[in-house]
């Protein structure tokens, strides 16, 4: 559910998953899809059940690979430009909250 959000606020995007062992290709760039996995992070957090902890989880069962390993430490330590990139595409608040506009 998360992913399907993802792709459609910030397009479809490029992701590496390990399980197929190919990257996809669908015309977006790193910095883009990188946004779109912390987008699916902080959207985790308006689900119940789910929240960003569990979604993290998720996140490297699916086989996502970041510069810091897991997907919590990449989060907390590494996605300041995923983050500015939601913010300059007006998707998130400045503090990091949803604007809950849609990309043109």
């Amino acid at each position: 559910m998360c992913h399907r959000r993802r792709t459609d606020v910030c397009s479809h995007a490029t992701a590496w998953h390990a399980s197929s062992g190919h990257p996809g290709n669908a015309g977006s760039d790193h910095l883009e899809e990188a946004a779109g996995c912390c987008l699916q992070i902080v959207l985790a957090d308006g689900l119940d059940t789910v929240g960003r902890e569990r979604i993290m989880r998720g996140m490297d069962a699916w086989g996502y690979r970041f510069r810091l390993c897991g997907t919590a430490s990449w989060f907390r330590s590494d996605a300041e430009d995923a983050l500015n990139w939601l913010i300059a595409n007006e998707l998130l608040h400045t503090g990091g909250t949803l604007t809950m506009r849609s990309r043109s």
